[in-house]
């Protein structure tokens, strides 16, 4: 026995393979109004139709699944065919055993007829053959001379007896002819009827021989027809199983070559991510490097600023000095450099003392003697010449 095939959903909507969603609902409802168990109370498979119907509807209505079905629907016609093909061959086989056994029945009921017949014809013969028999026996007893019991008991016989024994004589003759002719026209009846029952016999044997031949035949023919199915099944299968095989192998040599295009690029990525991030690096770096020579250019720029601005006030605090002295001459540098250590004397001791020593702070609110700023906490103070300075304008003293 074949394996159960798919239905022919296609058909059972009455669609074409490439019929849309809506083509096939329409077909649906519209067959679904035929169809249903309640418009066919005299249909016994209607609810086995209808339950096919609903079976089509949904299995096509799934894309996943129409698309697993469309795929094997060419098998699956081919399968219906061949069904359909080996169910015509079944029921044409079906009709030839019912009309060889209907044959043979009307045959074996001809043979119990012609064998009855022949049965009776034999009986009768026999019964023929015992009547003559008794017949002839009969019409030697009575041609006899009559014996001396008859003479003792009876008497001398008359004319008219004599008469009347000869007349039944005769008729007793004549009815033994008229036997045995009959006797000899069923026999031949009965020769006629054994040699035809025998010719009937031998043609009803060739007819069953050649019925036997034809059904060895036939089942040869089925089992080959058997044999070669299944050997095309399996080749089938086998078929099947190695263009799965091959199809899992391509898929699998696909998700590795994917896999492995996937890894280059992700390192293509990650190689250019790195390279990014190192020209990003090097770019911060170099913007970095720019900014520092900016900040030390600008730096320089401003300690050369502030230095040529110290220098210039330096001489002019110089020059009020040499005015003040050539004013006053009187020699009091020591005296006010203590009392007021930003004079013009602190000054001028600053003009030549090289700060190279710790600068200790000195609490409380200063002005710089450099840059004019006040500090409210702290400012830094020349152990040397007693000089006041921020911590940036003592950078520019002692570098300058």
């Amino acid at each position: 026995m074949c394996d159960e095939v798919q239905p022919d959903y296609y058909a059972t909507l009455g669609v074409t393979q490439d019929a849309g969603a809506d083509a096939i609902k329409r077909a649906y409802r519209k067959l679904a109004l035929l169809r249903h168990p309640d418009k066919n109370p005299d249909n016994p498979n209607a609810g086995v139709e209808f339950r096919e119907l609903h079976e089509a509807y949904e299995f096509l209505c799934d894309d996943a699944r129409r698309t697993l079905y469309d795929s094997k629907y060419t098998r699956i016609r081919a399968a219906q065919d061949h069904q359909r093909k080996e169910k015509a061959e079944q029921e044409k086989a079906k009709n030839k055993r019912a009309k060889r056994e209907t044959r043979e029945r009307e045959r074996v009921a001809r043979a119990r007829v012609r064998v009855e017949e022949i049965e009776k014809l034999r009986l009768k013969v026999k019964k023929t053959e015992g009547e003559l028999v008794w017949m002839k026996d009969a019409t030697v007893r009575n041609g006899e001379n009559p014996g001396w019991w008859t003479y003792i008991w009876g008497g001398k016989e008359t004319e008219e007896e004599k008469l009347g024994r000869e007349q039944e004589r005769l008729q007793k003759v004549a009815g033994a002819r008229i036997k045995t002719e009959l006797l000899q026209r069923e026999k031949i009846k009965l020769k006629r009827l054994e040699e035809e029952h025998e010719k009937w016999a031998k043609v009803e044997a060739e007819a069953r021989a050649k019925d036997m031949r034809e059904e060895l035949e036939r089942l040869g023919r089925e089992r080959a027809e058997r044999l070669g199915r299944e050997r095309a099944e399996r080749l089938g299968r086998e078929r099947a199983e190695r263009l799965g095989r091959e199809r899992a192998e391509r898929l699998r040599e696909q998700q590795r070559q994917k896999e492995k295009e996937q890894r280059e690029k992700e390192q293509r990525e990650k190689a250019e991510k790195e390279r990014q991030s190192e020209r990003e690096e090097e770019r911060r770096e170099q913007e970095l490097r720019e900014r520092q020579a900016a900040q030390a250019e600008e730096a320089r720029k401003t300690r050369e600023r502030l230095a040529q601005e110290l220098r210039e006030r330096v001489e002019r605090q110089r020059g009020e000095q040499r005015q003040q002295q050539q004013r006053h001459r009187e020699p009091q540098r020591t005296r006010r450099a203590r009392r007021t250590p930003t004079s013009s004397s602190s000054y001028n001791d600053s003009a030549t003392c090289r700060h190279l020593k710790f600068w200790p702070k000195v609490e409380g609110d200063h002005q710089c003697s450099v840059c004019k700023r006040h500090f409210r906490a702290w400012i830094l103070r020349c152990p040397d010449c007693g000089v006041r300075a921020c911590a940036g304008c003592k950078v520019v003293l002692r570098t300058g």
